[in-house]
C-alpha cells in the first residue's frame, strides 16, 4: 500500500494512535489503517472522525482486535462487518 500511494505522488505522513487521541487527524482528509490492533480508544477517535467527514481505508483484517486482542466492536461497526476468518496464504 505504500509503495502505491507513494507512486501516486501524494503526500503521506506515518500516525500513531496517540495522533488519534490528541485530536490531530483532524489534519488529515484520509487514513489508511493496516494493523489488526488499534486501542479502543484511538478506535472512537477514528469514528469519530469518521463521523466528521474523515475518510478510513483499511486493509484485510485492519482493526478487527484491540489492544486486549478482542473483537474491536467500535471499528467493526464502522465497517459494518463482523470477522468470521482471517486466512492467510503462505507465499
Amino acid at each position: 500500500m505504500y509503495i502505491a500511494i507513494k507512486h501516486q505522488q501524494v503526500p503521506l505522513d506515518f500516525v500513531i494512535e496517540q495522533d488519534a487521541l490528541d485530536g490531530s487527524l483532524k489534519n488529515y482528509k484520509v487514513l489508511y489503517l493496516a494493523d489488526q490492533h488499534v486501542s479502543r480508544a484511538a478506535s472512537k477517535a477514528i469514528a469519530e472522525w469518521v463521523r466528521q467527514g474523515g475518510r478510513l481505508l483499511a486493509t484485510a483484517g485492519a482493526g478487527m482486535l484491540d489492544e486486549f486482542d478482542g473483537p474491536n466492536t467500535t471499528l467493526r461497526e464502522l465497517f459494518g462487518l463482523e470477522q468470521t476468518a482471517l486466512m492467510w496464504r503462505k507465499a
